[in-house]
């Protein structure tokens, strides 16, 4: 199917999860590796909890670490969390069809 684009369109904004594709996989690997670091086998109902749509990873780091009793490992936790956000673009796949939409688009 080939989508008509309007050819006054200047800009076209895109959230990422659900719509390009779904980094939760990626995400929760990361906040549970980064735990690891810190000394916390981070319980996945304690993630959910922790992790709710929207979220700031400050926000999810804060709940973490203050569950686990922790407080003081706020940014030891998110510098663990940055470190593998390098490895963010090779994780996470883009749903059927994205690349070719945005090129098209481009």
């Amino acid at each position: 199917m080939t989508m008509m684009i309007p050819k006054n369109i200047k800009a076209i904004i895109f959230d990422f999860d659900g719509v390009l594709g779904d980094s939760t996989p990626f995400n929760t690997y990361a906040c549970k590796e980064s735990a690891k670091l810190c000394g916390i086998d981070l319980d996945h109902d304690v993630y959910l909890k922790c992790a709710p749509g929207g979220a700031t990873i400050r926000d999810i780091a804060t709940c973490i670490v203050t569950h686990y009793g922790k407080p003081e490992m706020v940014e030891d936790y998110l510098a663990y969390k940055k470190s593998f956000d390098a490895d963010y673009a090779q994780q996470v796949t883009l749903y059927d069809g994205v690349p070719e939409t945005i090129k098209r688009l481009h």
